[in-house]
């Protein structure tokens, strides 16, 4: 059996160009224009190291099942994206902003589904999708050492038990994800 780092290279998914121009662009209009509410998070990631003066973002919840069912005003933007991952249920939908640092910051390794991390059954029923807003030299990285670039309308999709990182960029004011954690209807019973 191949461990979960043999796995992450065959099991990570990149499409580019996921949306036509017209929408790619509306999109990146709206979530990077002065009207869109973006929120102050003290630290980047959940290790509980809140320390350094490059460990924060900024985030929009779109869709968080385990605080609320009702979803974000703006997730109407986001349905072209969803139809193409078709998912059965969302675990979350959130954005991420970071800002540009001097040298390119990493963040820890996680799994976006913190509560699952003990239990392998379900957790491997999980899929995420990471959508990148725009190209810079930022990178999602994974444990095995694969990386994937920043690329303005690329979308990566793999397991969720992989644990990969983002980090900041050094050639663009910021740097925007949204990351997608569902189920997919090929991993379940439904």
């Amino acid at each position: 059996m191949k461990s979960h780092n043999e796995l992450a290279k065959s099991d990570i998914k990149v499409e580019n160009n996921l949306l036509d121009d017209e929408l790619f662009e509306d999109l990146v209009f709206r979530m990077t224009n002065t009207e869109f509410p973006w929120y102050f998070l003290p630290y980047n990631d959940y290790s509980g190291e809140h320390t350094g003066l490059n460990n924060y973002q900024f985030e929009h919840w779109f869709f968080f099942s385990s605080i609320w069912q009702e979803s974000s005003e703006y997730i109407d933007m986001l349905h072209p994206i969803i139809e193409h991952i078709d998912p059965v249920a969302f675990w979350r939908i959130k954005a991420n902003l970071l800002t540009y640092t001097p040298e390119i910051q990493t963040n820890n390794y996680h799994i976006d589904i913190g509560n699952l991390r003990d239990n392998e059954e379900k957790l491997e029923q999980w899929t995420t999708s990471i959508y990148y807003l725009n190209s810079n030299n930022g990178y999602t990285e994974f444990e095995d050492g694969t990386r994937i670039e920043s690329v303005g309308n690329r979308i990566i999709t793999f397991p969720a038990h992989l644990k990969h990182r983002g980090t900041t960029c050094s050639d663009a004011k910021i740097r925007v994800v949204i990351n997608f954690d569902y189920l997919h209807a090929r991993k379940t019973n439904v």
